[in-house]
C-alpha cells in the first residue's frame, strides 16, 4: 500500500487504498481498493459499510450521524486498511 485517500461518488463517500505492484506479470503498476463506504441517506444520516474479503460490502449501521460514523471507523478494526 502506498496511499490512502477519500473520494465522493454520487451519494457515497469512500476511503480508498492505493497499492503499487512490482510483480513482473502485473497488469497495471497501481490499483485502488475501496475499503469504507458512507452512503448518505438523509439529513445527517448515513449507512456505514466496509468491504469484506469476499468483495461485497457489509453494512455495520444505518441512520448514523457523521460523527458516529467517524467514531466507528476509528474504533472498529473492520474499517481499518488492510495494507
Amino acid at each position: 500500500m502506498v496511499d490512502i485517500f477519500s473520494m465522493g461518488i454520487g451519494s457515497s463517500f469512500y476511503l480508498i487504498e492505493r497499492y503499487k505492484s512490482e510483480d513482473q506479470n502485473r497488469i497495471k503498476d497501481e490499483f485502488d481498493q475501496k475499503f469504507v463506504r458512507m452512503k448518505y441517506t438523509g439529513e445527517n444520516q448515513f449507512e456505514l459499510s466496509y468491504m469484506r474479503h469476499t468483495g461485497s460490502w457489509f453494512m455495520m449501521g444505518s441512520g448514523l450521524t457523521m460523527e458516529k460514523c467517524a467514531e466507528m471507523i476509528r474504533d472498529n478494526i473492520d474499517f481499518h486498511p488492510i495494507g
